[in-house]
């Protein structure tokens, strides 16, 4: 049962998550002019991160 109830958590917090990403998409939506701006900035902090993570699997292993 706890098992259960942890994963409804997970469930409703990707819900919420999703629910955010699709408002911060109607706000943006007006904005477009910058919105191409925004995502790529967004994907350059992904990316960052991605490779610090794949930088410290490196100096793990």
């Amino acid at each position: 049962m706890r098992k259960h109830y942890i994963y409804n958590n997970y469930f409703m917090k990707a819900i919420n998550l999703n629910e955010l990403l699709i408002s911060i998409q109607t706000i943006t939506t007006p904005l477009s002019k910058y919105q191409l701006f925004i995502f790529s900035l967004i994907l350059d902090v992904q990316i960052e991160k991605i490779g610090q993570s794949s930088i410290q699997m490196i100096y793990w292993v």
